[in-house]
């Protein structure tokens, strides 16, 4: 990554991450019920309200690329996120963790917002 790419990305983060937040969490059945263009701050759980399989939203980083992570069944499941629906927004665990293009997104959401790690 060059460096005026590097500072775009730092800029956006920064500018974005007091207001970044997802505060809805929307049910779908199967994938087929999701809508053509995702909401921004919307994150979509696919499969059974109380066990859902999948969660998939798009990245606050501000690029537009979409995130789909495969949400745990078991507490002790391994390479999964754990997806708690609070009542002042969701939390993931572990942190979240993309590369896209050539770009690392990692950041963690907690309660609805998002925390950029800076690494």
């Amino acid at each position: 990554m060059d460096l005026v790419t590097g500072l775009i990305d730092w800029k956006r983060r920064r500018r974005s991450e007091p207001r970044a937040r997802y505060p809805a969490v929307i049910h779908v059945e199967t994938r087929a019920e999701l809508p053509i263009e995702l909401s921004r701050r919307v994150i979509y759980t696919i499969g059974s309200p109380a066990k859902p399989k999948r969660a998939l939203f798009i990245c606050p980083c501000g690029h537009d690329h979409h995130i789909d992570l495969p949400i745990a069944t078991d507490p002790h499941e391994i390479g999964t996120w754990h997806l708690s629906p609070e009542t002042r927004g969701p939390t993931f665990s572990p942190s979240i963790d993309i590369v896209d293009r050539g770009r690392r997104c990692h950041f963690w959401l907690r309660r609805g917002t998002i925390q950029w790690a800076y690494d």
